[in-house]
């Protein structure tokens, strides 16, 4: 049988498949889907892989799409609302001005990806809205929301960015749940996508859900300092950075980190960071401390003008 009519034969038999799950309730079409890769002890980058071929096309993104959200779950479940008692998330950035603990909940992006999900979890009594502001009185005042984590339109922007990614290498510094990364995997066809996160809790996260769903050939991620990773850093094509030290470090910190990055990073590299380097450095009054002249900034649309502004650079 010639390639061509192999094609077209598996193309006949999976468009009712496919027309089968999308109007299935989730519960069954996530049944069917396990039940393919049990049975067929099937790795589940095979699924999903864009390398496959042609023929893979129909069902990358509806099974891509699924493992995407199974990931989501799964996450959800091990981290309540995204953050680990430990963090320490307010310091003295002038980002955040205004923020602090009593009035301020930390809400992933990417695990309550729209108000849906935080009302329902509002609902449940998992979050709260408000809060008293003077404890016995009817002095009720809203609680702030905010992500230290890329969420799907961040994400979905970043990716749109970057060019040509097949056979690059992908690092996502300060990696957290991996997202980033499980959406290069799974949706793209880069080469390589690595994460670095200081906070040990979320590399075994993400080391566990690189285990669940069989993602470590082409993810890796190291639970280190940016700093200590030279060898990683003069190797890459492209970073992604979202939020990664303005809610975490102290001045000297973000000094080294920025001037370690960016001295290492071959030239061509790209750099996509939110928030902008000149306002992180900024809000942290080192502007003087903090050498970017071998970046130049790329001017790039926003995907959706009222979402957050990415930025990108160029190492000259």
């Amino acid at each position: 049988v010639e390639p061509n009519t192999k094609k077209e034969k598996l193309s006949d038999v999976l468009k009712p498949l496919i027309g089968l799950l999308q109007r299935s309730e989730d519960d069954f079409r996530d049944q069917v889907i396990s039940y393919i890769v049990n049975k067929f002890d099937y790795k589940l980058s095979e699924c999903y892989n864009p390398d496959v071929g042609q023929e893979n096309d129909m069902t990358q993104e509806i099974s891509g799409s699924r493992v995407y959200e199974d990931i989501r779950d799964f996450a959800r479940e091990n981290i309540t609302g995204g953050v680990f008692p430990e963090e320490k998330a307010f310091p003295r950035s002038s980002i955040f001005e205004n923020l602090n603990e009593k009035n301020t909940i930390v809400v992933d992006g990417f695990l309550f990806p729209d108000e849906d999900t935080i009302d329902d979890y509002c609902d449940y009594g998992i979050l709260n809205r408000s809060y008293c502001n003077d404890c016995g009185s009817k002095d009720i005042v809203e609680y702030n929301f905010i992500s230290h984590s890329a969420d799907d339109d961040d994400i979905e922007a970043m990716y749109s960015y970057m060019e040509d990614i097949e056979n690059k290498t992908i690092l996502d510094i300060g990696s957290r749940i991996g997202q980033v990364l499980y959406y290069g995997y799974l949706f793209t066809k880069a080469k390589r996508l690595v994460g670095i996160e200081f906070n040990q809790n979320f590399c075994h996260l993400q080391k566990e859900i690189i285990s669940k769903y069989k993602l470590g050939d082409r993810i890796k991620v190291f639970h280190d300092d940016v700093k200590n990773r030279t060898d990683i850093l003069e190797n890459v094509d492209i970073i992604t950075m979202h939020n990664v030290f303005d809610a975490f470090v102290e001045p000297e910190d973000m000094v080294e980190n920025w001037n370690c990055i960016i001295s290492t990073i071959k030239p061509g590299t790209m750099m996509i960071t939110y928030p902008s380097i000149q306002d992180s450095i900024k809000s942290f009054e080192i502007e003087n401390r903090v050498d970017i002249s071998s970046l130049d900034e790329r001017e790039v649309e926003p995907l959706d003008k009222e979402h957050i502004e990415l930025h990108v650079y160029i190492k000259k």
